[in-house]
């Protein structure tokens, strides 16, 4: 008997020690897990009816708040329009913007696509947490080029990558500092002057100018205050109230400007705690509070994103340089056979950020050979939703069958047209 009660003893006492190691191991999981409780059941009602794509379409018919499309087929009136001239955030989508200005920068001379960065110029900018997956992914892939790809190489073990390159990693990987890297070098006054010359040629009312990644995010982390640029009300910026006007967005991404370049200063870094208080709490707010704080991104309309697209197809068939650069960085898809069994071309950039889906892209079917122009968001989602469709990559594999699938066109028309009735 007393055998017996001792194995039971050292059985519950192993036991004890097992489960407190898991937990303490996993600590910082299961302390985001319970903090984000609220969120993690945000918008489940609607995850067991989305697993198909018949299913996200009933989704759209019924929720179309949250949704913008454009699906333009070019040379053809055959549109297909969802809140199209609805304003949203777009994630790092307004990379499109940091592509066409590079390519604009190199054609006129003023940056050279053989010009380098180094590794250190990329990785300074990236927020601890944050997207980190996409940062390491990065790394890895231009370690796996290093010695067959002329534009990437190793110096003294440190990788140095030409701005062609990176521009052509851009839209593949989705990485932050990579972005917000490009978006340096081709500078604040550049972009802005350039994005001014396309709100004037395009007549665009909502699309804003690109801001680097690391300032948006600095701005939107709890506990994490600039100690060079005037503190700037975050709170008010994200409320609905002020969500589309030009003066306070402005005003608030001229203050991210500037967090980001505080935040790459290598001589600052010893005066400021930014990267100790980040790598401790990361952004240090919820999963809802990221979600509602996508505001901070630059705006965009998917039918102003679409016709810049057009345009670009345009200008590439009459064989303008920019356009060419442009579309070939935007090619990527094409290295992978899912998409040239159903694509005789297709470019396109993704994103998904907490709450957000989005996407835009260019695809001459296999099938018929239509051109298809399309962009496509999802803003502000149940954080429960959002992880659903990310995590299946719903949305991604929407939009491309979008592009040449009769039966998923027909049913989106469908949603489109009940969701647009009273």
């Amino acid at each position: 008997m007393i055998r017996i009660l001792k194995f039971i003893l050292i059985f519950i006492t192993f036991a004890v020690i097992l489960l407190g190691s898991i937990v303490w191991i996993n600590r910082d999981a299961y302390q985001t897990l319970f903090s984000n409780r609220e969120g993690m059941a945000e918008g489940s009602e609607w995850v067991e009816d989305t697993y198909s794509l018949q299913g996200l379409t009933e989704y759209i018919r019924k929720q179309p708040t949250p949704v913008s499309l454009v699906s333009q087929v070019v040379g053809q009136d055959s549109t297909l329009a969802l809140n199209a001239e609805t304003p949203r955030p777009i994630g790092m989508l307004s990379s499109l913007w940091i592509l066409i200005a590079l390519a604009e920068e190199i054609e006129q001379g003023s940056l050279s696509a053989d010009q380098e960065l180094r590794w250190q110029d990329i990785t300074s900018y990236q927020i601890p947490g944050v997207s980190e997956q996409d940062h390491v992914a990065l790394e890895d892939a231009l370690r796996a080029r290093v010695g067959s790809d002329p534009g990437i190489r190793e110096e003294d073990g440190e990788l140095v990558v030409t701005l062609d390159k990176a521009a052509e990693l851009l839209p593949e990987m989705g990485d932050l500092a990579l972005a917000d890297a490009l978006i340096h070098t081709i500078g604040q006054e550049s972009l802005q002057g350039h994005h001014d010359r396309w709100r004037e040629s395009f007549g665009w009312a909502h699309t804003e100018a690109p801001v680097p990644f690391s300032g948006i995010y600095l701005a939107m982390a709890h506990g994490v205050l600039d100690a060079e640029a005037d503190t700037f009300d975050v709170t008010g910026l994200i409320a609905d109230s002020i969500f589309t006007q030009r003066a306070a967005r402005q005003a608030g991404h001229q203050w991210m400007w500037a967090l980001s370049k505080a935040y790459h200063t290598p001589s600052r870094e010893a005066e400021q705690p930014w990267r100790e208080t980040l790598q401790d709490q990361r952004l240090g707010i919820t999963f809802m509070q990221e979600r509602d704080a996508l505001a901070l991104f630059p705006l965009s309309t998917a039918s102003e994103m679409e016709q810049a697209l057009e345009s670009l197809l345009r200008r590439e068939a009459d064989q303008d340089p920019v356009a060419e650069q442009v579309m070939a960085w935007l090619d990527w898809p094409m290295n992978q056979s899912q998409t040239t069994r159903d694509f005789a071309w297709y470019g396109a950039q993704y994103d998904s950020r907490m709450g957000f889906l989005g996407g835009y892209d260019i695809g001459t079917s296999g099938y018929t050979g239509d051109t298809t122009v399309q962009v496509v968001l999802f803003d502000r989602l149940p954080v429960a939703f959002w992880f659903h469709l990310s995590a299946n990559h719903m949305q991604q594999d929407y939009q491309q069958r979008l592009s040449y699938d009769p039966a998923l066109i027909a049913t989106t028309k469908r949603a489109i047209r009940l969701a647009d009735s009273p």
